[in-house]
């Protein structure tokens, strides 16, 4: 069952307001039909009245729609309510579908040697995802050996090239979600296609193995998640995921392929720059880490709007990217060290006191004045160091990391520039939470927010576990950065010590 072309032809019948339909599907946009000549003349206004065109203020939801295709198998089309009557007929932009077999059937002989059909609902137990960018994440390549062997016989070398008969899974890590464990694998798999003019073929693919089974829904939001990890190593929100399967597991234990789930992106998800295989925080550096990090995403804690869509954009800074790296900054900061972890307790105890104070005023106040004083106790809640402050501090308990960053933008004297730096972060996030967004973006300013990225990655990645070294190599590669003359002088400062 493959549906990896996006362009494909779906029909069949799908529920649709308590009713089944006839439905068409193509090129990410889903036809829903009348039944009769009648029925459409009469229902032309009504029936699809309520997906009419929204009054302003009003949400516009995601739904699914269940059906059933020609070939028997069954579809879930995820779609935005509103949709276009096109004077009776509707359509409606999707966002991403699901083709599956609901139950899986067997047949058997009873002792009477007669045949029965014994059905059994498929559950998702696993994910399996490949593509563009789990490649890059596990080179397949990989998965190859080569070398030239002499050939006495007729006296040439012979450049040969094998491929294993299986790879084994390499671990990913696992972690703990909604009351179950999620357990991650990926691993390079070889096809064969000895008719081609490419014979063997290669990709790598992501495994997620469940404890329990797991809804459509929850797929979809670990999915939605996923991207958002990926999107993080690789620094670009062009994720591309060309085929998600679903695995079953039978009573019996037999695992079932039963399932793809095809998501439709609003925007364009090709990637052009020829560094795409080397800006990554690839398997090597994250191995069963992944998990890890991958967890961050699934409980929304990472702030990422700071990214570029592609890798052609990672050097323009623009008032908008400049204010979401101050956002994801100050998200880490919060995430990474609470306030109960940098604050003296005099000072967590006198901030304390005074909150108590002002709810004994607001409960025996009124009007203006309890609102006022409402506005004062969100503000001494929020009481916090400068952001130049808070930057400084964290660079200094992650400078071992930070190190070749620092002498790569600002020279051996790097120390001396960090308080610059810090000053110049804060000036510019002053002025740009009050609207004064900067207008000369000099290579100075571009140093600077290099360095805030860099910073961003260090945070999350010496948070879940990574070494200094690693770390130093993994942030190195995806910012496209050379840091071993750095290294170096950074390695011969601490002999000389």
């Amino acid at each position: 069952m493959e549906y990896n072309n996006l362009d494909e032809t779906l029909k069949g019948f799908l529920d649709f307001k308590d009713t089944p339909y006839a439905f068409s599907y193509i090129d990410g946009v889903l036809s829903i039909y009348p039944n009769t000549e009648e029925e459409w003349k009469k229902n032309q206004m009504d029936i699809f009245k309520s997906f009419s065109v929204k009054r302003k203020g009003d949400v516009i939801n995601n739904i699914n729609l269940f059906g059933v295709l020609s070939n028997g198998q069954d579809v879930i089309f995820n779609i935005s309510e509103q949709g276009s009557n096109n004077n009776g007929f509707l359509s409606f932009n999707v966002n991403s579908y699901y083709v599956y077999r609901k139950n899986e059937k067997y047949y058997r002989e009873n002792a009477e040697r007669k045949r029965i059909i014994y059905e059994e609902e498929n559950h998702i137990n696993e994910i399996v995802i490949s593509g563009r960018d789990i490649d890059l994440f596990l080179d397949p390549a990989l998965v190859y050996s080569s070398g030239i062997i002499f050939d006495e016989s007729v006296q040439k070398n012979i450049f040969n090239v094998s491929t294993p008969c299986g790879t084994e899974d390499e671990f990913c890590g696992k972690l703990e979600w909604k009351d179950m464990e999620i357990n991650i694998f990926i691993h390079s798999i070889v096809t064969m296609k000895p008719y081609m003019k490419i014979p063997l073929v290669s990709k790598s693919e992501l495994i997620l193995k469940f404890s329990v089974p797991i809804t459509v829904e929850l797929m979809e939001s670990i999915l939605l998640s996923l991207k958002q990890c990926f999107a993080f190593i690789c620094r670009r929100f062009n994720i591309k995921f060309e085929s998600i399967r679903t695995i079953s597991y039978s009573l019996q234990g037999k695992r079932i392929d039963f399932g793809k789930y095809i998501i439709l992106n609003s925007f364009n998800e090709e990637e052009t720059n020829v560094n795409v295989n080397k800006r990554i925080i690839s398997y090597e550096f994250l191995k069963d880490k992944f998990a890890t990090l991958f967890k961050a995403f699934l409980e929304d804690k990472m702030y990422i709007n700071n990214i570029p869509n592609n890798l052609s954009e990672i050097n323009m800074y623009g008032p908008e990217r400049i204010i979401f790296n101050f956002v994801a900054f100050e998200r880490e900061y919060q995430n990474l060290y609470p306030e109960t972890t940098v604050r003296s307790q005099e000072f967590l105890d006198a901030k304390q006191k005074v909150i108590e104070s002002i709810d004994e005023l607001i409960l025996t106040n009124s009007g203006k004045r309890k609102k006022y004083l409402k506005s004062f106790r969100h503000s001494i809640t929020k009481i916090e160091n400068s952001f130049g402050r808070r930057l400084k501090d964290v660079i200094i308990d992650d400078k071992e990391y930070m190190i070749p960053f620092l002498i790569h933008n600002y020279g051996e004297d790097y120390d001396e520039k960090i308080e610059e730096f810090c000053a110049r972060m804060n000036d510019l996030r002053n002025d740009s939470a009050h609207g004064n967004f900067i207008t000369d973006i000099n290579k100075e300013i571009v140093f600077d927010f290099e360095i805030l990225e860099c910073l961003l990655y260090i945070m999350r990645l010496k948070d879940i576990g990574m070494s200094v070294s690693e770390g130093q190599k993994a942030v190195a590669k995806l910012m496209g950065i050379n840091i071993t003359n750095s290294s170096e002088r950074t390695q011969e400062s601490k002999n000389a010590v």
